[in-house]
């Protein structure tokens, strides 16, 4: 019995077994450096695990099997520890192509309206997910489903199109009439669209129609 307590405490005190966990993150940093390609122009297919590796001396290396210049590039990654092999990893990706699509170009919350007159087109990097949103018509009276940061790429699955008046909202009609600013108050008859022609009924009981912009302001059908 006290033999073999004594040989549990050996084998607890032991170096063998004091080993330190390398992530496959710092695998994955290792080809990167080797590939000298923005990590977002990169699709990740062969992803390494992590791996217990015993103390001493570590050496990494690393040797490009299919170049930059590849659409399925790999990457050799070897550790050595103290001048032996202790494992070696492929790392494969896939190039993402470039679409010249829109961008928030700061944080959107859901909800919000966009303003298109923010945005502008930019060649990004994709990575085949959703459908990029490239016609600004698409993007008029739309509002984020959910929280977008900043320099995301605007997809179509994102946005969604909402009233911005609910029936029976009192708007505020403002009208220019023969060089008069005539200003008065009237109730929506349906909820208002952004984009769209909104039927609203005035005080007196006369309904006509007005237009909702783009921005969810009330304005004159002549505007529209």
């Amino acid at each position: 019995m006290i033999r073999h307590l004594l040989l549990i405490v050996f084998l607890l005190a032991s170096p063998l077994l004091a080993d330190t966990w390398i992530s496959g993150e710092v695998i994955m940093e290792q080809a990167y450096n080797a590939l000298e390609i923005p990590q977002e122009a990169l699709d990740v297919r062969y992803r390494p695990a992590g791996i217990n590796v015993e103390d001493g001396q570590r050496t990494w290396s690393t040797e490009v099997v299919n170049g930059p210049e590849s659409n399925s590039p790999r990457v050799r990654v070897r550790l050595e520890i103290d001048g032996d092999l202790r494992q070696s990893w492929i790392v494969g990706f896939a190039r993402r192509r470039t679409v010249l699509c829109y961008v928030t170009p700061k944080d959107l919350i859901p909800g919000k309206l966009i303003d298109v007159e923010q945005l502008e087109l930019v060649e990004k990097y994709w990575d085949g997910h959703g459908q990029p949103i490239t016609d600004r018509e698409d993007l008029l009276g739309r509002q984020s489903r959910r929280y977008l940061e900043a320099g995301s790429i605007l997809n179509k699955r994102d946005l969604i199109l909402r009233p911005v008046i609910s029936r029976g909202d009192t708007v505020v009609v403002n009208l220019n009439q023969d060089n008069l600013n005539l200003s008065f108050e009237g109730v929506a008859k349906r909820p208002g669209y952004p984009g769209r022609v909104l039927p609203v009924t005035t005080p007196a009981g006369k309904t006509f129609d007005v237009w909702v912009d783009y921005k969810g302001n009330i304005r004159p059908v002549e505007d529209s």
